[in-house]
């Protein structure tokens, strides 16, 4: 490695200490104005966007069966360390109002990761959530799903969550 590039890492890596512990003495210090009735709203955070030209990986997804069935590909972006960084959700032979909600799932998605929300706690808020289409997946390893979102929840903790968890041994 280049003393540039170790001296980037380095920096960074300070700052993200910085950074991060001020982040928790800024969280302890809205918790302590609430208590006494004071609610803040929360500081804009960094936003860490991917690079024009990364790694991903595209999927399809098959839920259901005629004639609600829903057929569709997710699209993922990486950062050089693995981790997810975005997604783009495409679905076939979808109106124009339920692809334009799909899409700005995706963007919402995507900006909370670069935003820093950790993919558990995403993932925790929206896997079992039902609606139709449900029913039984193609992907062996999901089974069945009670909707798309449940589906690609439970497709993104398989590919992405276990592999944050076991990179540093500990849940991102």
């Amino acid at each position: 490695m280049d003393n540039d590039l170790e001296a980037a890492l380095e920096r960074y890596e300070r700052m993200l200490g910085l950074y991060l512990g001020a982040q928790k003495e800024l969280g302890e210090a809205a918790l302590e104005l609430r208590r006494r009735g004071i609610h803040k709203s929360p500081p804009r955070k960094l936003r860490f966007p991917l690079p024009d030209e990364r790694e991903g990986t595209t999927h399809k997804i098959e839920i259901g069966a005629p004639p609600k069935k829903f057929e569709g590909y997710v699209t993922t972006g990486i950062y050089s360390d693995g981790s997810l960084g975005e997604i783009f959700l495409e679905a076939e032979k979808e109106g124009s109002f339920i692809s334009g909600i799909i899409d700005a799932f995706a963007v919402v998605f995507s900006l909370a990761l670069q935003y820093g929300v950790p993919l558990e706690h995403v993932i925790d808020k929206l896997k079992n959530s039902r609606f139709e289409p449900e029913g039984f997946t193609t992907n062996k390893d999901i089974g069945s799903a009670t909707s798309v979102v449940d589906y690609l929840m439970k497709w993104l903790e398989l590919r992405y969550h276990k592999k944050e968890e076991s990179d540093d041994g500990s849940t991102s």
